[in-house]
């Protein structure tokens, strides 16, 4: 029985997120199966794929929100020397 193209992602990234962990994975799997997919973002520019954060303070940290479908909002800070991403308030 052949899979069907969405079969393959699913089953491609249930592996990768099992094996490593990873959304890059999945990421790249969109692009190798859906030549659709990959020329639309390839279309657009680094500016519009990039997200702004909502806000800065005075000590330069960035402020990043994110509402869910459920209308739940996230805040988030970010240490850009360290690279991690810190939960402010939900």
């Amino acid at each position: 029985m052949a899979l069907s193209d969405k079969q393959r992602v699913l089953e491609v990234a249930f592996l990768s997120v099992q094996v490593r962990g990873d959304q890059e994975t999945l990421l790249e799997a969109q692009f190798d199966l859906y030549k659709s997919f990959k020329d639309k973002v390839n279309s657009l520019s680094a500016n519009e794929l990039r997200l702004q954060p909502c806000g800065r303070d005075k000590k330069g940290v960035s402020y990043w929100c994110q509402l869910d479908e459920c209308a739940n909002l996230r805040v988030y800070s970010d240490d850009q020397d360290e690279e991690t991403w810190t939960l402010v308030a939900r």
